[in-house]
This record gives structure tokens, C-alpha cells and sequence, in this order.
């Protein structure tokens, strides 16, 4: 439980006035119970390069298996830009019905995650 302990809450003694000594920190509550880890399956981050509508729907099965996907929609703009929008509408709106998100990267590709991981759009400070 050693690493755990350090996501536990902390309550914390202040150090005397003139004291150089730091302050002493004691474990109250444990937040991360280690019995939910179990119920985490692993997510992958998988790349799918969208060529035709078909691909869309593999691109649709990683985001129901609560799978990040990273998608490079070049080829499908350059052969076919109205299918490339139909495509890129129709992935909009399976994320929206599922609860996920999407966003582009750039202008070659397109970041779609399940309903658990929401896309910060700030500011990136770059």
C-alpha cells in the first residue's frame, strides 16, 4: 500500500513559531481505495488513418471500447473532400450521442476520445 498512501489525505501539524523544524504530515483518510483499480480496464491510444466512410466505423468500435483514437484524415480530403466531411460530421455525431469528444490536431488529423476523456481547448500558451 506504500505508493497508495501517497493519495491519501494529508492533516498537517504547523511547525513552532521559532522552530526550523519541518511540518510534521499524518495520514487520515485514504482517498484512492485500491479495491477500484480492479475495475479499470486499460485504454489504448490507437492510430486510424481514415481512407473511406468504412473506416469510420472502426474508428466508432475504439471509442465504444473506451479506446483514444488519433486519426490521419489526409487521404480521405485529398481523394474525396465531400466524403471527408460527411465523415468528420458523422464521427461528430457518434461522439456527441456516446458522450465523447473530438477535436482536430492540426489539419491532417483528428483527436476522438470516449465519454471519460474530455479534450482541454484553452489557451495551450505555445
Amino acid at each position: 500500500m506504500g505508493f497508495l498512501n501517497f493519495f491519501s489525505k494529508k492533516k498537517s501539524k504547523p511547525a513552532t513559531e521559532n522552530s526550523h523544524e519541518a511540518n510534521v504530515v499524518e495520514y487520515e483518510e485514504n482517498y484512492f481505495d485500491e479495491s477500484k483499480l480492479e475495475s479499470f480496464q486499460e485504454v489504448y491510444v490507437k492510430p486510424i488513418t481514415l481512407r473511406t466512410l468504412q473506416n469510420i466505423q472502426d474508428i466508432i468500435q475504439e471509442l465504444k471500447n473506451g479506446n483514444i483514437v488519433i486519426s490521419n484524415i489526409k487521404p480521405i480530403v485529398t481523394n474525396n473532400p465531400a466524403e471527408a466531411k460527411r465523415a468528420i460530421d458523422q464521427l461528430k455525431g457518434t461522439c456527441k450521442g456516446l458522450g465523447g469528444d473530438i477535436a482536430g490536431i492540426g489539419e491532417d488529423r483528428l483527436l476522438v476520445t470516449p465519454s471519460f476523456v474530455k479534450i482541454w481547448r484553452g489557451d495551450s500558451g505555445f
